[in-house]
């Protein structure tokens, strides 16, 4: 059972993490969409959050609030990167989707590992609720990516299609 409170410790402090990073990005994002959507998908991660946190609560334990050095790592690349770039919604997209591969991954890795059996199916429990969570900021992502290139302004001479 040790192991499974160890794990739920990590888990709980990569969705906080999230929680967090979600709010933060939300509150960056220009596009009033993308804010909306992230605004959700980061309620969902706080709902899971606290859910695990209250799963260590029933098992004596008290989780950290502190969060973790990779999350706040994190968030600051993310914010390095939007500076940078022309489009800073799709870095914080493509940061937010990572970050829910990290948290799909945490619970995969957990599943196999932690014993007794039924420690696995309380974990297995939350895999539909961040596979969902995953799936809609990996959808956001493609989304993004599909968007066509702004037309050319008026002022500048079309490119050449090399045919003549």
């Amino acid at each position: 059972m040790a192991e499974l409170i160890d794990i739920l410790h990590d888990l709980v402090q990569i969705c906080c993490d999230g929680e967090k990073f979600y709010q933060y990005a939300a509150g960056k994002m220009q596009s009033e969409e993308l804010r909306e959507a992230v605004s959700a998908v980061g309620r969902v991660r706080g709902d899971l959050c606290r859910d695990l946190a209250s799963l260590l609560a029933a098992h004596g334990e008290r989780p950290s609030d502190k969060g973790t050095l990779y999350g706040r790592m994190h968030k600051l690349y993310a914010d390095f990167r939007a500076r940078l770039s022309g489009n800073p919604d799709e870095i914080y997209v493509d940061e937010l989707e990572e970050a829910e591969d990290r948290l799909l991954h945490a619970l995969e890795e957990a599943m196999l590992t932690v014993e007794p059996p039924a420690a696995r199916e309380v974990l297995r429990r939350y895999m539909p609720t961040a596979r969902d969570a995953h799936e809609r900021m990996r959808e956001l992502k493609r989304r993004k990516a599909r968007k066509p290139p702004v037309a050319a302004s008026a002022d500048q001479e079309p490119k050449d299609s090399g045919s003549r």
